[in-house]
């Protein structure tokens, strides 16, 4: 039987401050009013533009603000607070964001470009699909990220084929890498 061990020591780093405690009751899906959009932006640090791109809400919202929208690709960014509920099983005494949400993270800032690409291009039909994940490729773990960290996303379109968007992420922390993947999205009628 194999243990895993954590020095005792262990200290998140930058830990931020806390939810405010009405934001934790959020429902896990919010209506597209402003006022909803309003609440989210000011309880969680995400912006209006992140929220109108994907349908996806706190706690399943791993992106908090696009820093740069590009031809080819997107840049994003996410600030995991120390008092996230994941944390309290990822691991206890020592709380690691779990590699699968930082996937997620990727993921949800290609979606963000999809959909902003669409609207740049006047695709009225965009609106009818959402962009669903279909396939990743060579996902490799390069960095931990504790609570209090902010990553930085970056996403681009390698190539399109069909209705499938083939593209590469990367994620990085205080300038160091801690994710590179492959994947593919599909566009999907909504029914």
């Amino acid at each position: 039987m194999t243990t895993m061990s954590f020095a005792p020591n262990f200290k998140p780093r930058n830990a931020p401050a806390a939810i405010p405690d009405g934001a934790k009751n959020l429902p896990a899906r919010q209506t597209s009013s402003r006022d909803n959009a309003a609440n989210l932006v000011s309880s969680f640090g995400m912006t209006e533009e992140v929220l109108q791109a994907i349908p996806h809400r706190p706690p399943f919202l791993f992106i908090d603000k696009v820093v740069e929208t590009r031809d080819n690709g997107i840049v994003c960014s996410r600030a995991f607070r120390a008092d996230e509920k994941f944390y309290e099983g990822h691991y206890p005494n020592a709380p690691l964001t779990p590699g699968v949400l930082l996937c997620e993270s990727v993921f949800q800032a290609a979606a963000i470009f999809l959909v902003k690409k669409a609207r740049a291009s006047g695709d009225a039909d965009f609106a009818k699909r959402t962009p669903v994940l279909c396939r990743i490729e060579n996902a490799k773990f390069k960095g931990m990220v504790f609570p209090g960290d902010e990553i930085l996303i970056e996403v681009k379109e390698i190539e399109k084929l069909s209705g499938f968007y083939y593209m590469s992420g990367n994620a990085s922390c205080a300038g160091k890498p801690v994710l590179q993947i492959k994947f593919a999205l599909a566009m999907l009628e909504k029914k």
